[in-house]
């Protein structure tokens, strides 16, 4: 079936699942909003985005138990409750409403379920004071980390058929969750999902720094040739991309091939980087793994420098990246094109930006104002300007004085 027929059948099933799902909630006076992409779609596209093949709505936490409690309660033939009370294997923190009589193929659930139809998905919304909201997110990590291993314990199979992606989510948990106190013991109970020689080279785990966040599927095969190549004391070649101010990404240096020595994998500031060893410039580097293409493992081992390097990698994350408490508020910054990449790799691509006729783009973006913030623009240099707003400026005005005072002669 071509993609796009695919689709429009997809979304007339999903929209039936919503319009039973609306009525309920209607006709027992139950509050539901649109969620997520689904809400970007009807405000944006009027409808589904075209490429999207789900929905998600929303409830608050006393109309969503409702609505669980109701649907347990009206069996219908057509539509049909999926939650952890009456499927064994369920592992997700949020219920699925299913048609009846369909058939939606996951791989990752794959003989698991016995009721795989078509869905929609149903989340709470809670109500949270705002001096409790670091509470709330920290429980929230729990909860994050709890549902990865009922992934783990469910879909046992698809994890030991991704190698990559076992690797990946090993990392991701251990970052999201635990910092260094439990990764040990967390990675020899995962290792159960793989062979013992996968499991020896999942013990060369990933140093964590700050957090995780989702990423796109590209980095499961560099996660895992990276891990491959550490393990095997491998070099490695690829190409490096960088963002213009168009928001398009080129190759670095014309798509010049790096070839280095990978030293370690770290979690920071929401981003995976790896630190290796150039060789030719004698020197630790570090390279954002989304970023990284055509990667390609050699039959050349890696440099001494990069194998009895006695450097502290999470010491180095900490030198190297990362900003840290503060006020945050929005700022303007002033920069030269070139350095659209960094704003991106800061900030997201979906950042403010305006380019200029002089060669220069402005962009608007939430920061931290601390001295880490000052000494992330300083070190930069003249190429970046704070634009605004004056109140910021002068505090930056005043961080440079304060360090130019300490170089002045007595």
């Amino acid at each position: 079936m071509e993609t796009q027929e695919y689709l429009e059948k997809t979304h007339k099933v999903l929209k039936e699942i919503l319009d039973h799902v609306v009525e309920i909630c209607e006709q027992n006076g139950f509050t539901y909003f649109l969620a997520y992409g689904t809400a970007l779609g009807a405000y944006r596209h009027k409808g589904f985005i075209p490429w999207d093949d789900d929905i998600d709505i929303s409830l608050p936490r006393d109309d969503f138990e409702a609505l669980i409690e109701y649907m347990k309660t009206h069996e219908d033939p057509d539509y049909s409750l999926q939650y952890y009370h009456n499927e064994k294997n369920y592992f997700l923190m949020f219920p699925k409403v299913r048609k009846s009589n369909t058939f939606f193929g996951e791989e990752i659930v794959a003989g698991l379920y016995e009721n795989n139809g078509f869905f929609i998905d149903i989340f709470p919304m809670e109500y949270v004071a705002k001096e409790n909201i670091k509470k709330v997110a920290a429980n929230n990590r729990r909860y994050v980390f709890y549902n990865h291993i009922l992934k783990f314990r469910s879909c046992r199979d698809f994890y030991k058929k991704k190698e990559g992606a076992l690797r990946f989510l090993i990392d991701r948990v251990i970052s999201s969750f635990y910092r260094n106190t439990s990764n040990e013991e967390l990675i020899k109970k995962l290792e159960t999902l793989c062979s013992r020689e996968e499991a020896k080279q999942l013990e060369s785990q990933v140093v964590v720094y700050n957090r995780s966040k989702t990423v796109n599927e590209t980095i499961y095969y560099n996660v895992d040739k990276l891990h491959s190549a550490i393990y095997s004391n491998r070099r490695i070649t690829f190409r490096y991309v960088d963002w213009t101010v168009h928001k398009q990404q080129e190759y670095r240096h014309g798509g010049v091939f790096y070839d280095v020595s990978p030293q370690h994998l770290i979690w920071d500031d929401e981003n995976y980087y790896l630190v290796a060893f150039d060789e030719k410039e004698k020197r630790t580097k570090h390279f954002r793994v989304d970023k990284m293409r055509d990667m390609d493992i050699l039959d050349r081992k890696r440099s001494e420098e990069a194998v009895n390097d006695p450097a502290d990698p999470a010491g180095f994350a900490k030198k190297t990246f990362g900003m840290f408490g503060g006020t945050d508020l929005q700022v303007r910054l002033r920069c030269r094109d070139h350095l659209a990449g960094v704003i991106i790799d800061r900030f997201g691509s979906d950042v403010w930006m305006v380019p200029q006729d002089d060669g220069t783009f402005f962009a608007s973006v939430t920061v931290t104002v601390s001295p880490q913030f000052f000494g992330w623009m300083t070190a930069i240099g003249s190429d970046m300007q704070l634009a605004g707003p004056e109140d910021v400026k002068e505090q930056y005005r005043q961080y440079l004085l304060s360090v130019l005072h300490g170089y002045e002669e007595t």
